[in-house]
């Protein structure tokens, strides 16, 4: 037994060298890889994950903003006070939270490449950084905000006010359509829901990424933490003292920046991460500490840092984040699919709001019409302006 137990360990060890080899051939070899369709750079494969965070963000946000036009039964406490009608549509529920996710991400994925790209060129310049940042956003957000505009006309003043996220009753100015034109929409209250409600997001973000590049001085690079604490109290102070949203959620920015930095100097054990992920991920999810608004937003901050830390160290990654391949999918068109969203979500509500007095009914028919809806006007923003836009984006050095 003993004669057979040694056998077998030795031809499985010859077939894993075996096998070893053979990997390490076709990883070696160029037209092979590129037969296989697999010759992409490895950093794309290696954070696939945030792609797919991206695509549980849009799906987050979409949902919430569909379901939230047919108006609420009553306020949503936490999962064990939730209705049973709650409890069903629960993951749909955290569309402000998934904004949070976003920014995150954002910062993450900016401040690592951004890093890589001055690791190879020695020297990269703010200029090319600023320009391929607004080819990347601009022509999506104007396609977003022309269709929120064609329909809101042709609508007659079609609108939803369940919730200040989704009002559009403000009326629609000249002036706030050229506050959107230039992104600093969100600088006034009158402005910031006019024409495509969520495309505030895009003016922060777009202000977000100016400070980017404070991250990258020698003196402050040198104490990244101690500066983005500076960064975040700054521009807290601004807010406050002006009362304009500048910098808003930078927070969450500066979180994804320091979290970047951390996974490219440091491994961190899953052994530390996992319960962490879990324990913070069971505090956000559920909403029961929602009640205290400051440790709330403080279980998400540690959660999706947590999480991308996990994430990150983790192999495969398609064996841990459910529908994997799905929801990497989803996140490659999630910019088209937030911009596209809403006004097309606005125009479906606009025929099933009659449908029926049940709410239960009436959010169902938003889902089966609206999403195959949003889905069409996602692949034409993607395949026609996003895709070109990322292609120009690549060449700019």
């Amino acid at each position: 037994m003993k004669l057979n137990i040694k056998i077998i360990y030795s031809r499985y060890h010859y077939f894993k060298i075996l096998w070893r080899e053979l990997i390490e051939k076709i990883i070696s070899n160029k037209k092979l890889l590129k037969i296989l369709g697999t010759a992409k750079s490895s950093r794309r494969n290696r954070f696939g994950y945030l792609t797919a965070l991206r695509g549980i963000a849009a799906l987050g946000v979409v949902g919430g903003h569909v379901i939230g036009m047919v108006p609420p039964d009553h306020k949503y406490e936490n999962i064990f006070l939730a209705t049973n009608s709650q409890r069903v549509i629960w993951p749909l529920l955290f569309g402000g939270e998934m904004v949070w996710l976003f920014l995150f991400i954002s910062g993450f994925s900016l401040f690592y490449s951004e890093n890589r790209r001055r690791a190879k060129a020695k020297s990269s310049k703010w200029k090319s950084y600023f320009l391929r940042r607004t080819v990347r956003i601009a022509p999506t957000y104007y396609f977003g905000l022309l269709l929120g505009l064609l329909i809101l006309v042709l609508g007659r003043g079609i609108s939803v006010e369940p919730s200040p996220s989704l009002n559009t009753s403000t009326p629609i100015t000249i002036i706030g359509v050229v506050s959107h034109l230039f992104f600093i929409h969100n600088f006034n209250p009158d402005w910031v829901h006019q024409v495509n409600p969520p495309l505030w997001t895009i003016g922060v973000e777009l202000q977000l990424y100016l400070l980017l590049p404070l991250f990258f001085v020698k003196y402050f690079r040198n104490r990244l933490f101690l500066t983005s604490i500076l960064i975040v109290l700054v521009a807290k102070i601004i807010h406050r003292t002006t009362s304009l949203p500048l910098f808003y959620f930078v927070e969450w920015f500066v979180a994804g920046i320091l979290v970047s930095a951390i996974v490219s100097r440091y491994l961190i054990s899953s052994k530390l991460t996992l319960p962490a992920v879990i324990i913070f991920g069971f505090l956000s999810l559920s909403r029961v500490l929602i009640s205290y608004t400051q440790l709330y937003v403080m279980c998400w901050v540690i959660f999706i840092a947590f999480l991308v830390i996990f994430l990150h160290n983790a192999q495969p990654k398609r064996m841990i984040i459910p529908f994997y391949l799905l929801l990497k999918n989803i996140g490659k068109v999630s910019y088209s699919l937030y911009v596209v969203h809403f006004p097309i979500s606005l125009l479906c509500w606009w025929f099933v709001s009659n449908f029926s007095n049940d709410r239960t009914v009436l959010i169902f028919a938003m889902m089966a019409i609206s999403l195959p809806a949003i889905a069409l006007f996602t692949l034409i923003s993607y395949k026609f302006i996003e895709l070109p836009s990322l292609r120009l984006m690549s060449k700019i050095v």
